[in-house]
């Protein structure tokens, strides 16, 4: 089969231009054969399936760094959020131990006040001078 197609093209090259026409005709005939008829479009549907899962798979790599990028931010964004609740136990904690430092201090200054005054009389006596100085009688 092979030697018919090369020996009938040779001879349609050789023959100038009405072989030119034969070697055409010929090879149409072959492309209307069989072989051609299924090979083609098997071809060029093998060619558009390549594209299309080139498409696919650039599109998949595509959703999938989004996909990753949008990880990284909420990620990002959730440790803003934790850094900023620690922040603010910080404040909530540093107002506290404040409060607790001016509650003692009103504490200390409340005692210096009633402890001030050097009068006997305005002082408060424990419980054993009561007993031993009573100051009312029954």
């Amino acid at each position: 089969m092979v030697g018919k197609v090369v020996l009938k093209k040779t001879l349609g090259i050789l023959a100038g231009p009405i072989g030119w026409v034969i070697t055409g005709a010929l090879v149409s005939i072959n492309l209307a054969g069989p072989a051609y008829r299924v090979t083609v479009p098997a071809c060029v549907l093998i060619a558009a399936l390549r594209l299309k899962l080139k498409a696919e798979q650039e599109a998949r790599l595509k959703a999938e760094q989004e996909r990753l990028e949008q990880a990284k931010r909420l990620a990002k964004q959730k440790a803003e959020r934790e850094a900023n609740k620690t922040k603010k136990m910080w404040y909530l904690a540093i107002a506290f131990c404040i409060l607790i430092g001016l509650a003692v201090l009103a504490v200390f200054y409340m005692k210096r006040k009633h402890h001030s005054s050097n009068n006997p009389s305005n002082s408060q006596k424990s419980g054993v001078e009561k007993l031993k100085n009573p100051s009312h009688k029954n």
